[in-house]
């Protein structure tokens, strides 16, 4: 089994302003993972979720910027990931998270598949902007 190192320090910072600003995120995070030994389905499912929040940020936001952390408490690894923007903010959030809801030209299933690949969800939103923050335990690989 590789070694994990300590993943505790690990904060990236990164402002959305287009897809292209997603790219070498995405692919951070993943190299990230199995440089460090975790599990290559849980880091997907990070990664596709840090994919899909951003790219609401690019449809629907203004300022975004996404964060991601991965650290450890009491020797069970975690990573977080938050999207927040300055606005205009969702007006439903409850429709907003259900499949097949959208206000643009999409599938509507971003948020809720967000929403199942994580192992816990939060959203805040007013007109000043939306803050989604989302949390997963990442297992090591064998």
């Amino acid at each position: 089994m590789p070694a994990v190192k300590s993943l505790h320090d690990l904060n990236l910072v990164q402002k959305i302003e287009s897809e292209k600003d997603l790219l070498p995120l995405l692919n951070y995070i993943f190299n990230y993972g199995h440089k460090n030994g975790l599990s290559p389905v849980d880091i997907c499912k990070v990664v596709t979720a840090t994919s899909e929040l951003g790219t609401n940020l690019c449809k629907y936001a203004i300022n975004g910027e996404i964060t991601v952390s991965i650290f450890d408490i009491d020797h069970e690894i975690f990573a977080s990931v938050t999207s927040k923007d300055s606005g205009p903010g969702i007006k439903n959030i409850q429709q907003a998270v259900e499949d097949n809801y959208t206000t643009g030209n999409t599938l509507g299933l971003g948020l809720s598949a967000v929403k199942r690949l994580m192992d816990q969800f939060e959203l805040e939103s007013s007109e000043k902007g939306t803050i989604v923050k989302v949390t997963k335990k990442v297992n090591v690989e064998k």
